[in-house]
């Protein structure tokens, strides 16, 4: 399979790396920022170029089969659009773009020119949520009641240049960014889960960039199972931490590896009678591979011809709700 990836940044060399040891061919890779497109291409043997819209009217562009799409988020629509307008596979990363109308019109090109768009939520694809997501469908920790889950980082928005800051390029603060992976995996774990009546509270306590930096979220499925998330880039001490609580026992996953701590599961379960429940607890200390199992899965649904289990109209739903909380808040016209 011949790959394309647009965006040469930090994931866009994640995504590299996984096309490397998937034995795929990386053909090219555009960035606008001529070093970065040079220094990845180079490192695995590409062809460099700096504009998309070059990129897709040249011959470089006849024999990809598949984009990845790793830019900013303003950029994630412009471009996955004229990928699939190509009739080119996209895996455009999370959210897919900064609004439900953008993801709406892929879905209906990506159905119309017959090919395959995965959005690139690759926390489905760390070990302690693949093995959750086991563990919660064979039903071990019986019905699941509720989630509670936190993810926060502090430093990064730091930076004054940080696109993450910036509204008009980001679609919002970490209700967005962060906040789209734990309604992401929230609705998977419940198995796909349809989420109504959201409550919630965003505030801009510490970095007064013009967005959020923490996110409060109350979601309720028609199943009556609830999600409490909290995102927040007011943490100095990177934590992340996932929680699920069924009615025979509880699933718990810290860290995601790197500064994160260790990637951890520990399952708790009821013991009839006594007042401590039975509990193991497993750490996964293998470098990530969440982003090489992600392409891979994509890889079969394409070759199956099957939709990907991440796909635009999840991606959809997960925009949604944030988009609801920011129409509430004033800060977006109802699409």
């Amino acid at each position: 399979m011949n790959v394309a990836i647009i965006g040469a940044g930090l994931i866009g060399n994640k995504r590299a790396k996984a096309c490397q040891e998937l034995e795929l061919n990386l053909s090219c890779v555009i960035d606008s920022h001529y070093k970065s497109a040079y220094d990845l291409a180079y490192k695995y043997d590409a062809y460099p170029m700096w504009s998309y819209e070059e990129f897709f009217n040249s011959n470089e562009s006849e024999d990809i089969d598949l984009i990845i799409v790793s830019t900013t988020n303003n950029m994630l629509f412009p471009i996955s659009k004229m990928a699939i307008e190509h009739g080119k596979h996209v895996l455009v990363e999370k959210p897919g773009g900064i609004n439900s109308n953008e993801i709406k019109i892929l879905l209906e090109l990506a159905r119309k020119n017959g090919v395959y768009v995965q959005v690139g939520y690759n926390h489905r694809y760390h070990p302690a949520f693949i093995e959750a997501h086991d563990l919660v469908y064979k039903g071990r920790i019986g019905n699941v009641m509720y989630i509670d889950a936190y993810y926060g980082h502090g430093g990064a928005h730091a930076d004054p240049d940080n696109w993450r800051r910036d509204r008009k390029i980001s679609g919002g603060g970490d209700l967005i960014d962060k906040g789209s992976h734990l309604i992401d995996l929230s609705k998977w774990i419940l198995g796909d889960a349809v989420f109504y009546n959201t409550q919630y509270h965003i505030n801009n306590y510490f970095w007064h960039y013009g967005v959020e930096d923490n996110a409060f979220l109350i979601l309720h499925s028609q199943e009556e199972q609830t999600a409490f998330l909290h995102v927040s880039c007011t943490d100095w001490n990177n934590t992340f931490r996932f929680t699920i609580h069924g009615t025979d026992g509880k699933i718990e996953i810290n860290g995601l590896g790197g500064s994160y701590g260790t990637e951890k599961l520990s399952l708790a379960m009821r013991r009839d009678g006594k007042i401590t429940p039975s509990y193991v607890e497993y750490q996964y200390l293998d470098e990530d591979k969440s982003w090489k199992k992600e392409i891979y899965d994509f890889m079969m649904s394409i070759k199956l011809q099957q939709l990907p289990k991440s796909n635009l109209w999840n991606a959809l739903k997960c925009m949604e709700i944030i988009e609801d909380v920011y129409y509430q808040e004033g800060l977006i016209d109802h699409n």
